[in-house]
């Protein structure tokens, strides 16, 4: 019994130590090793730095990262191009309240591939489908130094 009692006496005198520090000891460490730490990403090194030019390769990148630049780099109403249940190609406009996010990137199911034509500038970002019907075209147009999703191609089967 007194072995239990001697034990709780220990324990909670450190306990008691322990909060009367301004810190716990884990804190000031934390604090002593981010004291030199800082947040500010150095010019330059994000792919998708636009303070020079923006490039094709840069803007698909943060197109597919970051929705709210995406959503203002499309141009509505979006035409949009699609096969109907009839299969003939039918066109509709998407307005800004319908559109939803894109994740431009590969999967199991589909190979994406984007290329930019400087002559006309023009980006296009394509999928194709492995062993499916999947046929998906994003055409991007560049204007006044940024580019922009003017049309969508869906003519999956």
């Amino acid at each position: 019994m007194k072995v239990i009692i001697f034990y709780s006496c220990v324990f909670s005198f450190i306990a008691l130590f322990e909060s009367c520090l301004s810190t716990s000891p884990s804190e000031e460490f934390i604090q002593q090793s981010t004291d030199n730490y800082y947040e500010e990403t150095p010019k330059g090194t994000l792919m998708y730095d636009f303070s020079d030019n923006e490039t094709f390769d840069s803007f698909i990148e943060k197109f597919s990262l970051d929705s709210l630049f995406q959503e203002s780099r499309v141009v509505f109403p979006l035409k949009k191009k699609y096969l109907n249940d009839n299969l003939k190609e039918v066109e509709k406009l998407v307005e800004a309240a319908d559109w939803w996010r894109l994740v431009l990137e590969a999967t199991d199911n589909y190979s994406m591939r984007y290329f930019e034509n400087e002559k006309v500038n023009q980006g296009v970002v394509e999928f194709k489908g492995i062993e499916n019907g999947i046929s998906i075209t994003y055409i991007f147009e560049l204007k006044n130094g940024e580019w922009f999703l003017v049309e969508m191609k869906d003519l999956s089967s």
